[in-house]
């Protein structure tokens, strides 16, 4: 029998407090399980779409990509979590070295963020690639995200 994964939400408080006691869990020297981001990229990388989901930030990508949209949305929402090794936009490919504290702060803060303002933390942008979603379903995409790169660094 499957085991069945627990519904968890970034903007449920004890939720919201998990992911940020997660996040104070990493260090410097945090070793990534798969994948070939270091850390500091990593928290890096998991600011950018929070920050897109609040509609203070916008990316572009390719049309042709957009095209599949829809049925990427689906893919995504209908995963109780994500699996290893997906692609990434490139937008959200992070290049350089981040500071590690400085990537720290910034994802505790916007996380703290979300937790605050539950819901209407979220904007009422479209995502560049899945189009017109619900906050509902925004908040289902983070969470799903935030969890995915935390387990990826083992916390």
């Amino acid at each position: 029998m499957k085991q069945k994964l627990p519904k968890i939400s970034l903007i449920a408080t004890a939720d919201n407090q998990q992911f940020i006691t997660r996040i104070r869990q990493l260090h410097p020297d945090s070793k990534a399980l798969w994948g070939k981001m270091t850390v500091s990229q990593m928290l890096h990388h998991c600011l950018l779409p929070l920050e897109l989901a609040a509609s203070e930030r916008d990316i572009q990508v390719n049309r042709f990509m957009a095209l599949f949209g829809p049925l990427s949305k689906l893919l995504f929402t209908h995963q109780k979590r994500f699996g290893k090794n997906l692609p990434t936009a490139p937008a959200l490919v992070i290049r350089h070295e981040p500071d590690f504290e400085v990537a720290k702060l910034a994802l505790l803060s916007k996380v703290a963020f979300f937790g605050e303002k539950g819901i209407a933390a979220y904007g009422n942008k479209p995502h560049p690639l899945f189009g017109k979603m619900s906050p509902e379903e925004w908040n289902e995409l983070q969470t799903k995200h935030l969890d995915h790169h935390l387990r990826q660094f083992g916390v």
